[in-house]
């Protein structure tokens, strides 16, 4: 494998907004040039590596000091030229506009740093115009194209695409004109589109209504004022619609005459398809496809009345909802750089193309890897965005196996027990066809784990589902792994295995045995440290190949509950949201009003009267920790696979204050709230025939998707 990070660099940066996913995809952007100091300081606040260099590139001194400060040699340049001179939404739309609009001549300085700095690959981006203008270079008319072509033909492969970010993932309508350069002999694929196009539905339906000037609990989900006007006249526009085609509450004067415009002014996007184009102005309802689809409500008007917020905006743009800028960043700033910004998702998804010398950027040489005890692969469902493909895997449990199927359809799954010779010498004969470099195990730990009676070693040994690590052992043993991955509870690491006559840890028998072919490191993570909003400390143990490289990953921000989940409606036991997975299992009405007068943070067996009662109103005893709330200010809980009952280890939802004293939502949490706390894609679908208490169950039993993709994303990185 190659573990070469690219050395780049951006010019027009703005904020660097297209350029969020870079260091995922293995480009390390060391310099940055931009214009306007906001916009540079913004920049410096997102990427404090970067070195930001803030000043017009036209002056001497300052393309110097970029050029003089660019990583030697130079492997990226990313170079996206204000579009504003050739934009549609701007006046310059006649050849002759466009060829005095100096801002259009910003590409020469392009091909300036092309020469100075000598690039392997190059990508300039702007709208569709690029590839049309026509600008005086060398005393000729050109396109921007042919002066590239003129200039470094013979040195590079050049070719161009006018691409739409909803194409690529992106839930937003954009074209921009792409032209990539990469050095003869190397290779820089176009992108595959995707199968479906991401909807404002699928995207932003989760977050809930706001009307002009009222803020939400979420971070950044804020609504902007707007004139009592403009908000009767879109509360009266249905969804996709302009309010130019209001009967009564179209735009109009103070004297009632109609107010003219483009009938893409005034106008609600649609719930049904991507967003149109983020503009600049996307603060305005009176500029273009800015408002809000809306909801119908009882009394015939449409909620909604507004301009998207910063957190719709960021998420429409393909930006991730934790993105780390100052929470003092001006809205107008954020929204602004936004409508300059090309869409990072498809930027990722261009630059994926970069095929190095063994190791594409897309993977297309990715390692192969095979999972053992793979149950319904929820753990697995992140690995897509690293540089490991699972083309095969093996799981006891038909439906299990089933399940895991329904989620990867390319990849092998085989149903048998491991324990079965003919089950063993089938997965290894995958490995060996299939030149396999990577094991993941992930043993049943049911007979390990605190919440089961296995808690001590003669139980364990009682217990073969423990052992069955062991099994994983003697397939390794026959392969040739680069990289091998087990993981389990952190009892796992305390256990002692019949090894050779004596009785050893894991650790002890995988030194024996391997350490003078493998590193072998193991730690216990916790997921709440690694980017999921949920208290699930796991056992990881890495072996990688001596001579490679497999670093661990680096903590990050605890995310509270309030911060995840606090921003859905509430729901009591039995009510539907009407959003996909927010609904709430039906409890018992004991149960009920027990937690209803249960405080958050607290357990209902503490409480004085209403406590949870059986049939016969007896008192119902259990741990501390059973018909408990959880707490706002922290992550959740481990998910088990009881999740879905209120009796079960730390279940209940926080709840709210009513005014009556009493507290809302009763009731566990819902799938989608399970879904968010254990990082598992929103809109994730499973088999039809999947139940409540199945999803439940594989959830509990999986390792959280974002704490696996944490750790195999550090293949090939300290």
């Amino acid at each position: 494998m190659n573990n070469k990070r690219l050395k780049g660099i951006s010019l027009f940066a703005s904020a660097g907004i297209g350029e969020t996913y870079f260091k995922d995809m293995g480009i390390d952007i060391v310099v940055a040039n931009e214009l306007i100091k906001s916009r540079a300081d913004l920049y410096k606040a997102i990427s404090p590596e970067t070195n930001v260099i803030c000043g017009d590139i036209t002056d001497e001194s300052v393309f110097e000091n970029v050029i003089n400060s660019a990583p030697k040699p130079l492997d990226f340049l990313l170079a996206s030229p204000p579009c504003q001179g050739m934009s549609v939404a701007g006046k310059n739309r006649e050849q002759s506009s466009l060829e005095s609009d100096v801002r259009n001549y910003l590409i020469t300085y392009v091909v300036k740093a092309i020469f100075r700095t000598n690039p392997t690959y190059v990508l300039i981006e702007n709208v569709p115009t690029l590839l049309k203008i026509q600008l005086n270079y060398n005393g000729k008319m050109r396109s921007v194209l042919e002066i590239l072509n003129l200039e470094f033909g013979k040195e590079y492969d050049i070719d161009s695409k006018i691409v739409d970010s909803s194409d690529y993932g992106v839930p937003q309508v954009r074209l921009r004109a792409i032209i990539k350069m990469n050095k003869k002999g190397t290779i820089w694929n176009w992108p595959q589109k995707c199968d479906h196009k991401v909807t404002v539905q699928e995207a932003i339906g989760n977050l809930p209504s706001l009307e002009a000037g009222e803020k939400s609990d979420i971070k950044w989900h804020y609504a902007r004022p707007h004139t009592a006007e403009n908000i009767l006249w879109m509360k009266h526009t249905p969804t996709g619609h302009t309010a130019f085609e209001n009967p009564v509450y179209f735009p109009q004067k103070k004297d009632g005459t109609p107010v003219k415009g483009y009938h893409s002014s005034y106008r609600r996007i649609r719930w049904d398809a991507p967003a149109p184009t983020i503009t600049i102005r996307n603060d305005c309802i009176a500029s273009q496809r800015n408002v809000h689809p809306g909801r119908l409500l009882s009394d015939g008007t449409y909620s909604d009345a507004r301009v998207l917020t910063p957190l719709e905006l960021m998420i429409l743009d393909s930006l991730p909802t934790d993105w780390n800028i100052p929470s003092n960043t001006p809205e107008l700033l954020i929204r602004q750089v936004i409508g300059e910004s090309i869409p990072p998702l498809m930027l990722k998804s261009i630059v994926s193309g970069i095929v190095l010398e063994d190791n594409s950027m897309n993977n297309s040489k990715k390692i192969k890897t095979i999972s053992l005890f793979s149950s319904a692969g929820i753990g697995e469902l992140l690995l897509h965005n690293t540089n490991v493909d699972i083309i095969a895997g093996n799981e006891l449990l038909p439906k299990r196996a089933e399940c895991y199927r329904y989620f990867y359809p390319n990849s092998e799954m085989y149903c048998g027990d491991i324990m079965d010779d003919k089950t063993k010498e089938h997965m290894i004969d995958i490995v060996k066809k299939n030149d396999v470099k990577m094991l993941l195990a992930t043993p049943p730990c049911q007979g390990l784990s605190t919440l089961g009676k296995n808690k001590n070693q003669a139980h364990y040994e009682k217990d073969k589902r423990n052992f069955l690590v062991l099994r994983a052992l003697e397939i390794i043993d026959e392969c040739d792994f680069d990289y091998i991955l087990i993981e389990n509870v952190p009892t796992f690491l305390d256990m002692y295995f019949p090894y050779d006559g004596e009785y050893l840890k894991l650790e002890q028998i995988l030194e024996k045995k391997y350490s003078s072919k493998y590193f072998i490191e193991a730690r216990v993570l916790n997921a709440k440290d690694y980017g999921v909003c949920q208290s699930r400390p796991r056992a990881i143990v890495k072996m990688y190949r001596k001579g490679l490289v497999w670093g661990w990953p680096t903590p990050q921000p605890e995310i509270p509950l309030k911060e995840a989940i606090g921003y859905l409606p509430s729901l009591e036991a039995g009510q539907d949201s009407g959003i996909p997975w927010h609904f709430a299992k039906p409890q018992n009405d004991r149960a009920v009003i027990a937690l209803k007068h249960t405080p958050t943070g607290k357990s209902a067996l503490t409480n004085e009267v209403f406590y949870p009662k059986k049939e016969d109103g007896t008192r119902i005893k259990g741990f501390h920790n059973t018909f408990k709330r959880m707490n706002w200010d922290e992550p959740c809980p481990t998910r088990t696979t009881f999740s879905g009952s209120m009796s079960s280890h730390n279940n209940v939802h926080p709840g709210r204050l009513l005014p009556d004293g009493t507290y809302s939502d009763a009731r566990v949490l819902t799938l989608l709230e399970t879904f968010i706390v254990s990082s598992i894609p929103e809109n994730i679908s499973f088999p039809k025939d999947s139940t409540d208490t199945f999803i439940r169950t594989v959830i509990g039993e999986a390792i959280p998707p974002k704490l696996l993709f944490e750790v195999v994303d550090k293949i090939g990185r300290e």
